[in-house]
């Protein structure tokens, strides 16, 4: 085009999420990335000297990172009680696989597998590595979480390649205070890796032009989706409906950006994905189909998909992962923060008047619309469950930091006011941030100790009575003394007891068959004072189960606890 003087200029390239159109191409059998940079375009390098270069740095900052996040929640937060909930399912069934392998190496291993395919094959085998390395220990796990986060600091770090250092720093500070991050830590249920998985494929299928990429760049998108889909099996309904909505938007992309590109080229974009993430994928599900749908009916169809969805007897709100507790938990101040960057992004795109720009971001608010609704709409109170929404939204600020601060005017006063601000927000919102990091109040030290006395209490009752009968534990109510943690504990000091609890059901006939063959009983109540978890029907009847006991002259109550919260725990021994 040509300005006001007569002079020749060129209009600078789509601003915003969708820096580039060929995000990759390939030179001299080498991966690159086109970025313009100081006005001109230039091919940074993606090849494995980069990445060899780099390498070492993600894993110094990810071990940093992790190793500090599990010492200070050990002593002040998650970590400091025993194991809980998903985690320590996870835990159990990597020791088990651990010991196939040990009893009969990879056969061992393989048949185990084909006999039980795992829940979550990546929390499982990461657990199983983990107990190896580290020893049967309560933290290690939580160090394998490690790995995630040098995969997070590593694709940050990719996409900010090429764009000066210190916006790649920018980037790297905001992926490394981000509160999900040290959360992801915190936990070892798949969420954060399924949820990672997914954002890193759907920014590599909508940032560039996809079906102009190259088949290692196609290959490892579908390489994303495959991880995620063994990451969180039961999840696969969510990623594959990501996956194939990100597919078509890319397409749509790809076509606005280059009206000449044809069907042909954009389906065998697609070839090269879905091939990879069959390739990787269809073993396991092949073996574990009937297991997955099994658990997606429980999830969806049955009654128990109600409750699930309700916490306290109310039901999900939908500002719950924006601004209410998961929202809190996973993104605090940093919500503010990149939606003031992404719209910032937004309004260089509208200035310039790129059409093909504004499509991508229009895709990237539409997969982020879906990851948030989804598990809003459909999931339950488990902060966790929207893992994808929260990483994507902050890798598409990453991408639009990188497009955004190279284009901010550096001289006149046009847009000083908008850069100084940009800026200052850029660098305080964070911090605001670190301040309530990790996230969540820390347990009380009462409570902490009180924990861990009634865990003990009943595995020093359960080993004395040991060799008398069978050692099986029923606790009336699933409550905040979990029977899977029991099991846990009770595997790490040898002891062969098996711990279940009720409840699903209301039916006085179930918690009586239950009881008749159990060798010990923990009944829970809260004398009055509410209702165990009130949001599980067994809490209907579980006063009702602790007069059944009582009056049984088949047990003899051996101790108490509490009140641990509003809760009372009573534990009964078999006499005949």
């Amino acid at each position: 085009m040509v300005d006001g003087a007569g002079q020749e200029t060129s209009t600078p390239p789509p601003t915003g999420l969708p820096i580039d159109s060929s995000a990759s191409s390939s030179e001299s059998g080498r991966m690159t990335r086109r970025i313009q940079q100081n006005g001109r375009h230039e091919s940074v390098p993606l090849g494995r000297t980069w990445l060899w270069a780099r390498l070492p740095w993600w894993v110094a900052i990810a071990v940093v990172f992790t190793v500090l996040v599990v010492q200070l929640s050990m002593h002040f937060g998650r970590l400091a009680v025993d194991p809980q909930y998903d985690d320590v399912m996870y835990f159990l069934d990597g020791l088990d696989r651990l010991e196939q392998v040990r009893a009969d190496g990879l056969r061992g291993l393989a048949a185990g597998y084909l006999h039980r395919p795992p829940h979550s094959p990546w929390s499982s085998f990461l657990a199983a590595a983990c107990f190896a390395v580290f020893g049967v220990r309560d933290w290690a796990p939580y160090l394998g979480n490690g790995l995630l986060i040098v995969v997070l600091v590593g694709f940050v770090d990719f996409l900010a390649i090429g764009h000066g250092r210190w916006p790649r720093r920018l980037c790297l500070f905001m992926a490394c205070t981000v509160p999900f991050a040290a959360q992801g830590v915190n936990h070892f249920a798949p969420d954060f890796a399924c949820g990672l998985f997914t954002a890193i494929g759907v920014v590599l299928l909508l940032r560039g032009s996809f079906a102009d990429s190259t088949r290692a760049h196609q290959a490892a998108a579908g390489l994303s989706f495959g991880l995620a889909l063994l990451a969180k099996p039961t999840g696969a309904p969510f990623t594959l409906g990501i996956l194939f909505g990100a597919l078509v938007l890319a397409g749509i992309c790809d076509r606005v950006a280059r009206p000449g590109l044809t069907f042909r080229r954009v389906v065998a974009s697609w070839g090269w994905c879905l091939g990879t993430m069959l390739a990787l994928t269809a073993p396991h599900y092949a073996l574990a189909g009937r297991y997955v749908t099994a658990i997606l009916e429980i999830n969806i169809l049955s009654p128990q998909a109600g409750v699930e969805k309700m916490s306290g007897g109310q039901p999900l709100p939908w500002y719950y992962h924006l601004t209410g507790f998961a929202g809190r938990m996973m993104l605090g101040k940093h919500l503010y923060l990149f939606a003031a960057i992404c719209l910032a992004s937004l309004a260089f795109v509208v200035r310039v008047r790129d059409r093909a720009a504004g499509v991508r971001h229009l895709a990237f608010a539409m997969v982020l619309a879906v990851a948030w609704a989804f598990p809003t709409m459909f999931g339950s109170f488990n902060p966790m469950f929207a893992q994808t929404f929260t990483v994507l939204l902050l890798f598409c600020a990453v991408i639009a930091v990188c497009d955004v601060l190279p284009r901010v005017p550096q001289n006149g006063t046009g847009f000083l006011w908008a850069r100084r601000l940009f800026v200052a927000g850029v660098v305080a919102v964070p911090f605001i941030g670190i301040a309530p990091w990790p996230s969540g109040a820390p347990p009380s030290r009462n409570r902490t100790q009180l924990h861990r006395e009634i865990y003990r209490d009943i595995l020093r009752h359960v080993r004395t009575g040991s060799g008398k009968r069978k050692d099986r534990v029923f606790l009336t109510c699933y409550s905040d003394i979990a029977p899977h943690t029991l099991a846990w504990l009770a595997r790490k000091e040898g002891l062969n007891a098996s711990f279940h609890a009720g409840r699903w059901s209301t039916d006085l006939n179930v918690f009586r068959r239950e009881i008749d063959s159990s060798g010990f009983v923990l009944a829970v109540t809260t004398q009055g004072h509410g209702k165990v978890h009130p949001w599980l029907p067994c809490a209907e009847v579980a006063d009702s189960v602790l007069e059944m006991v009582r009056s049984s002259r088949d047990f003899r109550e051996v101790a108490d606890w509490g009140p641990l919260g509003a809760n009372q725990y009573y534990l009964f021994d078999r006499v005949r």
